[in-house]
C-alpha cells in the first residue's frame, strides 16, 4: 500500500504485521545479504553507545545490544537491523509511547533530523498507534552539500516491541521506496528464523517469461541542482547511474528485482543469477533471461529517458544468463 511521502512522493504506509504473534530473533550479516546482491558489512558504522533514538530527534534510554547492517558499494542504498535492550518492559513501552508523541511533529512536516554525510532526514508518515507493538515509519533523506550533495534516498523504518526490546527495521534506497513486501520478507526471516531466499509475495497467475539485452541507463546529467549551490556529482538524482535497464523487442524496461536492493557496477549489474547462490556480476550488453511478474507504466522514480520521460518497469522476480 503506498501513501504520499516527503516532497509529494510516494511512500510506504502502516499495514498489519504478516506474521501474528512476534518471536523476533536478530538477523545476521549474512542473513540480510540475501536482500542485497554484492552487498557488504557495514555494522561498524552504527554507534554502539547511543541510546535509541527517537524519529524526530531525542532519545528514551535503553542501550544498543546487536546491529546488522548490509549496504550496496558505491551507493546510498543499504539494509539494517538494529536491536535495543531496555531495562524492562515498560522501558520499552515508555519508548514506544515517546515515539507516539512526535506524531504531531510529523504531521506538521517539522519532523527532521541530521543523519550521516550531511544529510537531513524528514520523516513523511509516522504509525504509531497505542498499545500496538508495531511502529511504522517512512521519509526522504537529502543532501544539500557533501560527497552526496543533490542526491535524495529513500527510507523506510519499522520498529518492533517485543518485551523489554525493540528491533528497528530499515530498508534505504537511492531511487525508489522500498514496497511494504520487502519488509515483511525481512520480518518473516527475523520471527521464523529462516536463512533461506524471502518468501514471496502475492504474483500474477501466469509470470512472463523474457529475453533481452541488459543495459545500463543513460544518464540524464544534470537534473536538479542542489539547494545552495555547488557542483553537482554522480550522486545528484542520478536515476541513471544506478538503473538497470532490460531491452525487449527494442522498448527499455526499468529492472526492479522482488526483495533485492540493485547493485549497478561499472561492469554490469550485480544480481542473484542461480537460487542459494552468491551474486554474480551480469556484464552490460549480456542477453538475460527475466521471470516478470508485471510490466508496470513509467513512474516518477523510473529510468529517465530525456525531456520529462521514464521508462515503463518490469517488476521481475529472477534474472539469469541461461533459459
Amino acid at each position: 500500500m503506498l501513501g504520499l511521502g516527503s516532497c509529494g512522493a510516494p511512500g510506504v504506509v502502516a499495514v498489519p504485521s504478516p506474521t501474528g504473534t512476534l518471536d523476533l530473533r536478530q538477523p545476521s550479516v549474512a542473513d540480510l545479504e540475501q536482500f542485497a546482491p554484492g552487498g557488504s558489512d557495514a555494522s561498524s558504522t552504527v554507534d554502539k553507545t547511543a541510546s535509541p533514538p527517537l524519529i524526530c530527534g531525542g532519545s528514551r534510554g535503553g542501550r544498543l545490544i546487536d546491529a546488522a547492517i548490509v549496504a550496496v558499494p558505491d551507493s546510498l542504498s543499504q539494509i539494517s537491523v538494529l536491536h535495543y535492550q531496555f531495562s524492562g518492559k515498560d522501558g520499552a513501552n515508555v519508548y514506544f509511547d515517546a515515539m507516539r508523541s512526535q506524531v504531531p511533529i510529523v504531521r506538521d512536516g517539522q519532523c527532521k533530523t541530521p543523519t550521516a554525510n550531511s544529510g537531513v532526514l524528514l520523516i513523511g508518515f509516522l504509525f504509531a498507534f497505542k498499545g500496538e507493538p508495531q511502529v511504522d515509519a517512512s521519509g526522504t533523506t537529502t543532501f544539500p552539500s557533501g560527497r552526496y550533495a543533490g542526491a535524495l534516498q529513500y527510507n523506510v523504518l519499522r520498529y518492533f516491541r517485543q518485551g523489554s526490546d525493540v528491533y528497528v527495521i530499515r530498508i534505504d534506497r537511492q531511487n525508489l521506496y522500498a514496497d511494504i513486501e520487502f519488509e515483511n520478507a525481512i520480518e518473516r526471516l527475523m520471527n521464523h528464523g529462516t536463512a533461506t531466499v524471502p518468501i514471496a509475495g502475492a504474483h500474477s497467475a501466469q509470470p512472463s517469461r523474457a529475453e533481452g539485452v541488459l543495459q545500463l541507463g543513460r544518464y540524464q546529467c544534470c537534473l536538479q541542482q542542489p539547494s545552495g549551490g555547488g557542483s553537482i556529482g554522480k550522486w545528484a538524482l542520478s536515476r541513471d547511474m544506478t538503473c538497470p535497464e532490460f531491452i525487449l523487442s527494442g522498448t527499455a524496461y526499468d529492472i526492479e528485482i522482488e526483495n533485492q536492493l540493485p547493485n549497478v557496477s561499472a561492469g554490469g549489474l550485480v544480481a542473484f543469477t542461480t537460487k542459494g547462490q552468491p551474486a554474480t556480476t551480469i556484464p552490460w550488453g549480456k542477453h538475460v533471461y527475466l521471470v516478470v511478474d508485471i510490466f508496470n507504466s513509467p513512474n516518477a522514480f523510473s529510468c529517465d529517458l530525456g525531456r520529462g520521460q521514464t521508462t515503463p518497469v518490469a517488476n521481475a522476480l529472477s534474472i539469469s544468463t541461461s533459459p
